[in-house]
């Protein structure tokens, strides 16, 4: 399937590289928004951009490290640590790559985290058909296992969408 789609005259392949240092720094200002912060100390973020080489997961696990050891503070908006001596070295997260993305399922809604896993036990390809015929017993969605009901089907697909936003 894959050669097949990568032949496709309109296929594109993209290289996803890791966020840029503004674009790290934007994205720890959206994680310390309930702090009120309306800028980082240039130590933190370049700090965070270095070890997490721009990646958007563990960039966002480190600030919330950062956050839980309660050594910053936040001075005129900016967010600081207490000390120019922190060593951003010995933040440990506590949890491995695999723990990070279970903390991510975590806070997706109950109903779309048994989609998730019934699709994953069912493999990487899968008919939705067949997702919903494992999750009519368990959450009544008996209404969209029916084949013929392609409508609701397309309601489903629809709110699982709103779901994953």
């Amino acid at each position: 399937m894959y050669q097949k789609l990568k032949r496709h005259p309109k296929a594109q392949r993209l290289e996803i590289l890791g966020l840029s240092f503004h674009e790290t720094n934007q994205l720890l200002l959206h994680c310390l928004a309930d702090l009120s912060v309306k800028s980082i100390h240039s130590m933190i973020c370049e700090n965070i951009f270095r070890r997490s080489g721009g990646n958007p997961l563990f960039t966002r696990s480190l600030i919330i490290a950062v956050k839980e050891l309660g050594q910053w503070k936040v001075v005129d908006g900016q967010f600081q640590m207490n000390t120019d001596q922190f060593d951003f070295e010995h933040i440990v997260l506590g949890y491995d790559l695999q723990g990070i993305i279970v903390a991510q399922l975590d806070r997706i809604d109950r109903n779309f985290q048994l989609f998730l896993k019934v699709a994953a036990v069912l493999g990487q390809k899968f008919m939705l058909e067949d997702v919903l015929f494992f999750l009519q017993d368990m959450t009544g969605f008996s209404e969209f296992a029916k084949p013929d009901n392609k409508r609701t089907i397309h309601e489903l697909l629809r709110q699982l969408e709103k779901m994953d936003r």
